[in-house]
């Protein structure tokens, strides 16, 4: 049965790592990481979280071993980062950005299909591996049930409501990308998701906390 509902905006996650690293992009981590086995780690908010899931679909699709820090909240993690004593975090991106800006962390690739608009000189996952996409998304689901025409018009009125000058600036300045979708876009969206998720977890026997 469809998942009915609409896609709202992307929140990007970005992997960036500590400044003492001796590479400064996604092809030079893993190069290093497969020279250096057992001697990258990368921190996150905590287990079971879209950080951690993108950052075991790397260690899947590119063989290497990093090791998963969770931290309860990502506010201590950049510490530790900062200072080598972890080299790599995933955190959204909006939070990332102030300390790549400050010279306190180097970005290293956005954790989806696609650069990010705020940040376009940033590569992204994808353009290394396709489908790669762990992108923060948040939308709106309806009940099973709900009647065509209804689901029609919550759409038609979420869309021009994300897209409204009111609303739109307000997104961007919390470091979010509009998206919108029709229902059959974030039913596709949602089964693709889900069953990428699922494959890591079982691939990489991911515990959560």
């Amino acid at each position: 049965r469809d998942l009915s509902g609409t896609m709202l905006v992307v929140g990007n996650i970005l992997m960036c790592a500590s400044p003492s690293m001796p590479f400064n992009d996604l092809a030079g981590l893993i190069a290093y990481g497969k020279a250096n086995k057992g001697k990258l780690s990368y921190a996150t908010a905590g287990a079971g979280s879209s950080m951690h899931l993108a950052g075991e679909q790397l260690n899947l699709l590119a063989g290497l071993d990093m090791l998963h820090i969770p931290y309860k909240g990502a506010g201590g993690a950049y510490g530790d980062v900062f200072d080598g004593r972890v080299q790599l975090i995933l955190d959204p991106l909006f939070s990332s950005m102030p300390h790549v800006k400050n010279n306190r962390l180097k970005p290293i690739a956005v954790m989806g299909l696609a650069r990010d608009p705020s940040a376009p000189t940033i590569p992204a996952a994808g353009e290394m591996f396709p489908d790669f996409d762990f992108a923060s998304n948040l939308g709106i689901g309806l009940p099973r049930g709900t009647p065509p025409e209804i689901i029609a018009k919550i759409n038609a009125d979420v869309n021009k409501a994300i897209r409204s000058e009111t609303l739109a600036p307000r997104l961007k300045d919390m470091g979010l990308t509009v998206t919108g979708s029709t229902p059959e876009q974030f039913d596709a969206h949602m089964r693709k998701s889900l069953k990428m998720f699922a494959d890591v977890v079982a691939k990489a026997k991911v515990s959560i906390n």
